[in-house]
């Protein structure tokens, strides 16, 4: 089976499947997390080295009722006091303009710990977007560079986007698609240009290891042709 290096999951319809088991739409982000460390933790096991998850886009943020917010920023801190309370060899980084729209000394706090203490290690990297849209991100690093009067290339962007550290993005699974296979803001953009996309029905809190290797057969078997 064939493993993509850079992995990139966009977690979608957490909501739909909890009101789908008659349960209060924000419990679907509490089983999405729950799922996540399992997806994440067979990725890594599989061979994977970069897994990105989006766990909230600028827009969700922006829009999204407080208390769907403030739901999401609990989760988010208990998941990295977990892994500081158990600690793995998996460098973590958190990306996002959250901080713009919702300060939260505590999860910055949290994150910077987490951060600094996996700065070590390079074989698996798990990188969390939240609050994150590509579009900000690309103006961030056009102006930064210029800024810097330095001379635009992709390359020169690279050192000035917040995913600079990156590589290019091999596989993207999608969750819950159910023939709206569609992108979301600017994601990654410098990244994406060849990735594959791997449209999965199952809503995120359904996802499975199962389907994760359907999503590597499916990567195997179409491979980027990187313009040939």
């Amino acid at each position: 089976m064939t493993v993509p290096r850079c992995l990139v999951i966009i977690p979608d319809r957490n909501r739909t499947w909890a009101k789908s088991m008659g349960l209060p739409e924000i419990w679907g982000h509490t089983k999405g997390v729950e799922n996540s460390r399992q997806i994440i933790r067979a990725a890594f096991d599989s061979g994977v080295q970069h897994v990105v998850l989006w766990a909230a886009s600028e827009l969700n943020l922006k829009k999204r009722p407080l208390v769907e917010i403030r739901h999401l920023f609990r989760l988010l801190k208990l998941e990295l006091r977990r892994r500081l309370r158990q600690p793995e060899e998996i460098g973590f980084r958190l990306i996002g303009t959250w901080q713009q729209h919702h300060p939260d000394p505590e999860l910055s706090r949290l994150a910077a710990e987490l951060e600094n203490r996996t700065s070590g290690f390079t074989d698996k990297q798990l990188t969390i977007l939240f609050g994150y849209s590509g579009l900000t991100e690309l103006i961030y690093a056009f102006n930064s560079a210029v800024s810097a009067r330095t001379e635009v290339t992709k390359e020169s962007l690279h050192q000035h986007f917040w995913t600079g550290f990156l590589p290019d993005i091999d596989l993207i699974i999608r969750t819950g698609v159910d023939n709206d296979l569609h992108w979301s803001d600017w994601l990654l953009l410098l990244q994406m240009g060849n990735a594959v996309i791997y449209p999965s029905a199952l809503r995120w809190p359904e996802f499975s290891v199962a389907e994760l290797n359907k999503a590597f057969e499916y990567y195997g078997k179409h491979p980027r042709k990187l313009g040939a």
